[in-house]
């Protein structure tokens, strides 16, 4: 059982901040994540490693919350 896509967005958006529409172009690389098997848990690790810090100005996506 494969972790549905938007389970896997969010789990990266917790850690990187809100993808907004510009990286919603990106889709097709979670859903081959989720494909492959990766799980939300080893999602979040990965990006809490790639990302250090979340962009928190407001004009910043993630004051408009998740995009998926």
């Amino acid at each position: 059982q494969h972790a549905p896509a938007y389970v896997v967005v969010r789990t990266f958006e917790s850690q990187c901040g809100s993808l907004a529409q510009y990286g919603m172009k990106h889709m097709r690389s979670f859903a081959n994540i989720c494909n492959a098997g990766i799980v939300p848990e080893a999602m979040a690790k990965v990006a809490a490693q790639a990302c250090t810090s979340i962009p928190t100005n407001p004009w910043s996506a993630t004051h408009k919350g998740f995009s998926a």
